[in-house]
């Protein structure tokens, strides 16, 4: 049964990439959570969300920066 999906696998990736490549733009780029550890890719997606709108009483000490190896764009620069 694992084989059955393994053999798409290359071309989901690449119609993933193609997808990225014309739809991300300076206005709406693609940004990507890696999600090896399910908690550690939650705690940082918050954290990037929490960082991007102003609110009242925010406070960017608790907030935290985003870990860089977990989230970031989906195409290279």
């Amino acid at each position: 049964m694992e084989a059955e999906p393994g053999r798409h696998w290359d071309a989901y990736t690449r119609a993933k990439e193609a997808m990225f490549s014309h739809t991300d733009t300076a206005d709406a780029p693609w940004t990507v959570i890696r999600s090896d550890c399910k908690k550690r890719a939650r705690l940082n997606a918050l954290r990037f969300i929490l960082s991007r709108f102003p609110y009242a009483n925010r406070d960017t000490t608790a907030i935290g920066q985003a870990d860089p190896l977990i989230v970031g764009r989906a195409i290279g620069n």
